[in-house]
């Protein structure tokens, strides 16, 4: 089972000024010239890249393995059975996760994985049904 993560709206606006923000200082002291628009198009080649990223996040139960792809890339694979605890969180660090509605899956002795599923209820659901053992405190919350 597929699941995308949950893109927000401030996040995306937030790395598209960073990324296109730049641009607008070159453009004021240089116009359009041919570094200019050098610049201007490996910026907008950067963001393409890195919205492509946050919009093909997925998150893919395969057997007993949660497999984390973002975009292009394989981020990490997690053993179901090795998960103990899915919790709310908040954090800001860097993680597998498009959005700032954010999921928190312990797994081994002392590891976190940060993840934000479009429907984190349906995901914990489908994980415990493989690991009836994992805690799911999303249930508690009701959020």
């Amino acid at each position: 089972m597929k699941h995308y993560s949950k893109v927000s709206k401030p996040l995306v606006l937030i790395i598209t000024a960073l990324q296109i923000g730049p641009i607008i200082p070159v453009y004021i002291n240089e116009g359009f010239s041919t570094p200019s628009i050098i610049f201007l198009v490996s910026m907008l080649s950067l963001t393409a890249f890195f919205l492509h990223m946050m919009y093909r996040t997925t998150y893919t139960i395969d057997g007993q393995t949660l497999h984390i792809k973002v975009g292009l890339f394989n981020f990490s694979s997690v053993d179901i059975m090795d998960m103990k605890e899915i919790t709310r969180t908040n954090t800001w660090l860097s993680s597998p996760a498009s959005s700032f509605d954010r999921i928190a899956i312990k797994h081994g002795r002392y590891k976190k994985l940060i993840i934000s599923p479009k429907d984190k209820h349906l995901l914990a659901a489908q994980l415990q049904e493989i690991n009836p053992e994992i805690v799911n405190k999303l249930v508690q919350s009701g959020k």
